[in-house]
This record gives C-alpha cells, structure tokens and sequence, in this order.
C-alpha cells in the first residue's frame, strides 16, 4: 500500500516537473513579419509557469524584449542564447502567471475620463487585419479640440501612441476591458509654457516630472530619448523615480539635461547624432508608431535611420506634415533602409 502511494507521489511529481520544464521551439524565420509576433504571443499564453519559448528569429529580437517588458513586467525571464549575425535564439521564459485582463489599467483614472469621447474610433478589426490604423487615428486627432476626448479601442495597449499624441498636446489613459480589447483615451489639455529671463535658465531637478522639464525645455527630449525615457515610460513619474526604474544614474542624467538647457538659453546648437531604429519583426501600426515616437526627440542635425521590412508608403505624408526629408534604399528582399532628417 506505502510503496502503491509513493509511486503515484513520484508519478505526479515527474508530471509536475515535465510541465514546469515544457519549452517550445518556435522558428518565425520564413513568416512574414506581420504575423511574427501574433504567433509569439500565443504560443506565450498557452505556456504553464516554468515553461518556455525558445525562439529563433532571422533579426535581433530587441523590440520583442521591449514589448515584452511593457506588458509583461515580472512574468517573463529573457535569456539570449545565439546573436547572430544571420541567427538570433533567445529563452524566453514564463516565472509567474499574467494578471486577470479585466480592470487592469494604466494608472488611476484621470477626472477628465468621465467626460463623453468627442470621437470614437474602434481600430480592433483592422489590426487584426494586419491594417495600419495609425493615420486614421491622427485625422480623428486633429479633429479634437482643447478639452475634448479621442476614445481608441485596440487589441493591444498601445504605448507608443501615447508617446506620439503626448507630443501634440494630449493626456492619456488606458483600461484593459477583456482579451484584445483596450480601451486608449486622449484628452486635448491647453499648453502652458514658462517663458525664461534671454540667458538665464533654471536648474534641472530631480523631483521634477520628466513630462514638466521636456515640455519647459524641448531641447532635453533628445537627452531623455538617449537615456530611454520618454512621454510613454516615465512621462508623469520624477525624473529620479523614471530614471532608478530603468537602470540610468541620475547625476550623469542632470548633468547632461542641464548642458541641453543652458546650450539652448546660450543658442547654441549640438552636434547631429545618428539614431539607429530596427522595426524589422512589428506588427503594424507598431513601425510607424515607433518612427514618429522618436522623431520629436531629433535635433536640428540629427538622422534617423531606420531599418524596415517594406517601404513605409503611408509614413511619408506625416513626414512631410512634420517637417522632415527622407531618403530610402532598397538593401535586399524584405529590407529597406530608410533615412529621416529634419528640413532646414
């Protein structure tokens, strides 16, 4: 009878282990980019606790890791096993279980949320269509006017719009209502900026808000882009609190926000950097949408150069209406290099 129970004891514990130890290949190599990451994901919520996905990509998986790390903070382990050039395997690995979908939110809800949307746009069919929403959604925001409310249901969150729209004047918050159904609202605030003594400018401070010192100080968005913050991660946080959640130190941090303001009270210009941008492996709108993310952070001389899986035809307009040139070349099949530059 003993030796009966402690069979079905080990019986049951080598279950469990084979569970906690499931790891599923997953090669996206011959898919088309579009459907990569809908694949990933998946495979990602079939996946026990213990389990993992040991994925193999034609590109480094980076801003799979981003996503990841936006939406599944605490659930997920990522360990990089090959990187490249032609083959990147990375582990990724489930450590806790994901949060029930409904109520989970972006926050408190803000008291302007109550209000009636101005606009409503339902974006869901279209992305699951592989569509690029992202240009209809700007025309329902030009539309908004101050105090008004854009309401954006989506099937995911969509944290680089909030960067985008953060740059044209709007608030935002966002519910998780049930399985690929967010809920994004954009309120249109009236700007404020304070207007500086000519050659004199006030320090750079910790408790300041990211959000409060870009706005002041246009010129210090490169400096937060370079560092990794920005509107949509670290926007409504202190610049010490945004700065200790992502690994950056926060003296070089001031030091470098405070150059960028006293070279702008001085009028000096800085010298034109590079930014290397890969949106190889996104699911559309995601490669528009990071594009325009980083584009407010350029300076005068600045260029982006992006790396993109088809040439971005529906891009170049808001280019144009954003003031900025751009150059592309074809590298290969499924490759293109395209390169951004502000007008003069």
């Amino acid at each position: 009878m003993f030796g009966a129970v402690l069979c079905c004891l080990q019986t049951a514990s080598n279950d469990k282990e084979a569970i906690m130890s499931q790891e599923v290949l997953l090669d996206v190599r011959q898919m088309i980019p579009r459907e990569r990451h809908p694949k990933i994901f998946k495979a990602w919520e079939e996946l026990p606790v213990g389990g993992s996905i040991k994925l193999v990509n034609d590109h480094n998986p980076k801003p799979l890791f981003y996503e990841f790390k936006a939406e599944r903070t605490g659930e997920f382990e990522w360990r990089p096993l090959e990187e490249g050039p032609e083959r990147w395997v990375v582990a990724i690995t489930r450590v806790a279980a994901a949060p029930s979908h409904a109520g989970r939110a972006r926050g408190d809800a803000p008291s302007w949320v109550k209000h009636r949307p101005a606009i409503e746009l339902d974006v869901r069919e279209e992305l699951r269509r592989g569509g690029e929403p992202l240009g209809g959604i700007l025309d329902a925001a030009e539309k908004i006017r101050t105090g008004q409310i854009l309401l954006v249901r989506a099937i995911f969150e969509p944290r680089p719009l909030f960067a985008v729209l953060g740059n044209r004047g709007f608030e935002s918050w966002a519910v998780e209502e049930g399985p690929e159904d967010w809920k994004s609202y954009f309120y249109k605030k009236p700007w404020c900026h304070a207007t500086p003594e000519p050659g004199r400018h006030e320090a750079v401070r910790a408790e300041q808000t990211v959000r409060e010192v870009a706005e002041r100080h246009p010129q210090t968005q490169r400096v937060f882009a370079e560092h990794g913050l920005d509107m949509c991660c670290g926007g409504a946080h202190p610049i010490e609190e945004a700065a200790t959640a992502h690994g950056v130190a926060v003296e070089p941090l001031l030091k470098n926000l405070n150059e960028a303001v006293a070279a702008g009270a001085a009028g000096q210009a800085p010298p034109g950097k590079t930014h290397a941008l890969d949106v190889r492996g996104l699911e559309p709108p995601e490669p528009m949408v990071r594009i325009l993310s980083a584009l407010p952070s350029m300076g005068p001389a600045d260029m982006l150069e992006v790396t993109h899986f088809r040439e971005p035809f529906p891009l170049y307009e808001h280019l144009e209406e954003a003031g900025f040139s751009h150059s592309i070349e074809k590298l290969d099949e499924n490759l293109y290099r395209l390169k951004i530059r502000r007008r003069a």
